[in-house]
């Protein structure tokens, strides 16, 4: 219930911006979430990293066009909270089926 919270909840303190490139950190939180829980099946790997970087500066790029980021810490928070939920049900949801969808 809290994740849902945040979800509806965290475009009304923060910019949607923000919130688009915070919720865009959901695979680095899943990919970081299985390595620690399946060790030898989550194993990171520098590429990995390298096209997280380079897409989240795209993302950057895009949301923001030009424009300074406005940092709200409600709104933000619960962005980052969602993300978090998010992270664990796609978590939760691989290797029952569900990663099929």
């Amino acid at each position: 219930m809290p994740v849902l919270s945040a979800g509806e909840y965290r475009l009304t303190y923060t910019m949607a911006s923000n919130v688009g490139v915070i919720i865009s950190v959901a695979p680095l939180f899943t990919a970081v979430l299985s390595h620690l829980l399946m060790k030898p099946e989550g194993k990171l790997r520098i590429n990995f990293f390298i096209g997280f970087v380079v897409a989240m500066a795209g993302i950057y790029l895009i949301s923001f066009n030009g424009r300074e980021l406005e940092l709200d810490p409600i709104g933000d928070m619960l962005a980052v909270l969602a993300a978090a939920g998010l992270s664990i049900s796609e978590y939760h949801g691989k290797g029952r089926g569900l990663d099929e969808y």
